[in-house]
């Protein structure tokens, strides 16, 4: 298992009982963190490497203001500083990360969310053993819940709203637009 040692700074404050702005800078360590290489013989195939030291510098910035119970608006910025690490780079974990999410519960019994994200600074290797960076993602989505008992719910999901085609993983393409949704069942 991986083992996360964190030292850090955390400044937080609230504005008028409506914001919040969290501000975090730290520094960690990651022993043994598995990291994903594509096979050289088939590039969808993964194996297994576990680096066994990388260390961090983090930096994370996030404002959210609220409205009671009933809705949330907010974004976050991380940015990953990777100076010690046993390969080339630290494969698949990206440097960047800015998310903007939304939370509206207009009835009762009803939740809406959406979201963006985007992931920038990501490395993978090639069948040629270069060091290639992917393409940033860039997603968006909406759902919605509606409760029908304590226990009980229905649910609706709808993901890559642009249908965007993008590598979160080298050689593996997500989904274009997709819409799924179910029942939820609460134990």
């Amino acid at each position: 298992p991986t083992k996360v040692s964190e030292v850090y700074a955390l400044l937080q404050s609230e504005i008028e009982h409506h914001y919040l702005f969290t501000a975090r800078f730290s520094w960690k360590q990651m022993n043994n963190l598995p990291e994903f290489l594509n096979d050289f013989a088939d590039q969808k195939q993964f194996y297994l490497v576990n680096d066994t030291l990388v260390r961090a510098l983090t930096f994370n910035t996030s404002m959210h203001y609220q409205v009671a119970n009933s809705f949330s608006l907010g974004g976050s910025f991380t940015y990953n500083y990777f100076y010690r690490h046993a390969y080339d780079k630290v494969w698949h974990e990206p440097a960047l990360s800015f998310l903007v999410d939304m939370k509206y519960h207009p009835l009762k019994k009803l939740w809406m969310t959406a979201y963006m994200n985007l992931l920038a600074k990501n490395y993978a290797r090639n069948a040629l053993h270069e060091t290639i960076q992917l393409d940033p993602v860039f997603d968006m989505g909406f759902g919605a819940e509606y409760t029908l008992r304590s226990r009980f719910s229905l649910f609706l999901n709808v993901n890559n709203l642009l249908n965007n085609k993008y590598e979160r993983w080298y050689k593996y393409e997500v989904y274009g637009f997709n819409i799924f949704g179910g029942i939820r069942l609460k134990f």
